[in-house]
């Protein structure tokens, strides 16, 4: 059939638009993607979380996390987005397990929490701690120490914010019958506040 030139006109307006619009919707997504990925890699690179071990007291056992500014230039990190938060915690604690043969899992509870998104700006040099109560999240925790040891393993990695450790992807600790032994080192102090501090 024999289209007039007014009409094959029009639709050729009508096909060619949507893919010059399809094309530059492309485009413009691979940039944002690439300079996604180059804001994580500088992020990582800034932060250094370091991760260690306590034991207050005798079947009491927690992670101390320190997260530091080891770049020049100040750094704004939000609390969601922190390791130690719900449910960012789920993501940084792999699991908990007897070193048996079997290598039963502990069952692992985490409450749910809402927070503000507080941003905190740290200075270079300047870090940012908390815990992670082990007891809390794996309600038997106390109760199987008594008999078996027990190996919390870790990985180095929230939900959004990227950092670097110096274990590498993660690491994990050994807990012998109420005592703390790690697969790096491990540190025996007081517990931390519950609440982020800035140093």
């Amino acid at each position: 059939m024999w289209i007039p030139f007014e009409r094959q006109a029009k639709r050729c307006e009508t096909v060619s638009i949507p893919m010059i619009v399809r094309r530059a919707f492309s485009i413009v997504t691979s940039i944002v993607i690439l300079s996604s990925g180059t804001t994580f890699a500088e992020e990582a690179k800034s932060l250094l979380l370091d991760v260690t071990l306590e034991s207050p007291a005798s079947g009491v056992y927690q992670l101390k996390l320190r997260m530091t500014n080891t770049s020049s230039e100040p750094i704004t990190i939000y609390d969601t987005d922190l390791p130690w938060i719900t449910p960012n915690q789920l993501v940084f604690v792999n699991r908990a397990y007897r070193t048996n043969a079997r290598r039963t899992s502990l069952p692992r509870f985490t409450p749910m929490e809402d927070y503000a998104r507080i941003s905190n700006e740290l200075a270079p040099g300047q870090s940012l701690e908390d815990i992670i109560d082990l007891n809390i999240m794996f309600p038997t925790l106390t109760e199987i120490t008594g008999k078996y040891n027990v190996r919390v393993e870790w990985v180095c990695r929230s939900k959004r914010l990227v950092f670097r450790c110096k274990e590498g992807k993660g690491g994990n600790f050994v807990i012998t019958r109420h005592e703390t032994r790690s697969s790096g080192t491990s540190s025996l102090a007081s517990p931390s506040p519950s609440i982020p501090q800035t140093k």
